[in-house]
């Protein structure tokens, strides 16, 4: 019974989520070597992943997952492993972002 509980546990954190789009505002925090957030309404999420060349303040759609599964030394927000993202604006309109790859 402990195995069957055991692995349905690690089945329902290992079941992707569906791909999302967040909007909101890139913060950087020099905790632990730095990290960089998504501020989004009231919710802040701790962003993995290829940012690019991103800006503090620069307002952005990022493209990815939740990662429920995911633990990180940074304690700053749900942890978003980032796939994509697009600037909007903010931080200077030429805050040049790109897609991660793109260099």
């Amino acid at each position: 019974m402990i195995r069957l509980a055991f692995a349905l546990c690690l089945a329902a954190l290992s079941c992707a989520q569906e791909p999302q789009t967040l909007s909101g505002t890139l913060e950087y925090t020099p905790i632990e070597g730095g990290v960089w957030n998504l501020r989004s309404g009231d919710t802040l999420y701790d962003l993995h992943g290829d940012l690019g060349s991103p800006i503090s303040g620069a307002r952005v759609e990022v493209t990815g997952r939740v990662e429920n599964g995911m633990v990180c030394g940074h304690m700053r927000g749900t942890i978003f492993q980032v796939s994509g993202i697009l600037v909007l604006g903010g931080a200077g309109e030429d805050a040049g972002l790109e897609e991660p790859g793109a260099r």
